[in-house]
């Protein structure tokens, strides 16, 4: 695969939450060009004066609405809530999402009066299963960042992690290159119905610890039968 320039590269980001706020900061560092769109207007006022405070000059805009945000990237990171905002979501932009990639960040955690908490039961065995579903044919589907909590992310980044992923391989080069982009190296774990391997409870969420670091590199990860 040839190199891409992250400034080739366009992201559309839906949500304001802690994920989002920091995968905007790492593509924003990295000069990838950003469209953000999130339901409160307050809080992606905030996200958007954290980049620029931090990065002046990002490339980073909003939209009024989240088909707006998703027409004017190739790429898609829905980072929302899983189950039903999520669902509502991706089954609204369905007429415009072929042709373009649904970066997932998926995990299936239900929202209780208690915080989130990992769901009981998860339609097709992973939150990535769940979204598949929802995808029209022609539409690239990466699933990564479903080990690592937000807080680590920039460290991940810094340190050069292996970042696991699952591809339906369909347009997917340009996500893999945005993934990459973030500074952690993109690692192919299979397949979307690989994706329980790399979500929470999974096999590289028990290895790579807490803080979603625990794995130095792809051969640490091979001498651990993960790939």
């Amino acid at each position: 695969m040839a190199s891409t320039s992250p400034s080739s590269l366009g992201v559309a980001l839906l949500g304001s939450g802690e994920m989002a706020t920091q995968l905007a900061l790492l593509w924003a560092a990295a000069g990838v060009p950003l469209t953000v769109w999130a339901r409160s207007e307050e809080r992606l006022g905030w996200l958007l004066e954290d980049v620029l405070e931090e990065h002046p000059d990002a490339l980073v805009s909003t939209a009024g609405s989240a088909e707006e945000a998703t027409l004017a990237a190739p790429i898609l990171v829905p980072a929302l809530p899983w189950g039903t905002p999520l669902a509502e979501t991706l089954t609204a932009l369905r007429p415009v999402l072929t042709g373009r990639t649904v970066l997932d960040i998926s995990n299936p955690y239900e929202m209780t009066a208690l915080g989130p908490k990992l769901a009981h039961y998860v339609p097709g065995g992973s939150a990535a299963a769940a979204v598949a579903e929802l995808l029209p044919a022609g539409t690239g589907h990466v699933h990564a960042f479903t080990h690592v909590r937000s807080a680590a992310l920039v460290a991940g980044a810094a340190a050069g992690a292996p970042l696991p992923y699952v591809s339906n391989a369909v347009n997917d080069d340009d996500a893999v290159a945005a993934l990459g982009a973030t500074g952690w190296v993109p690692v192919r774990v299979g397949g979307i119905a690989e994706a329980a391997l790399i979500e929470a409870s999974g096999p590289w969420d028990h290895a790579a610890g807490r803080d979603g670091l625990g794995v130095r590199s792809a051969e640490h990860a091979r001498s651990l039968d993960l790939l």
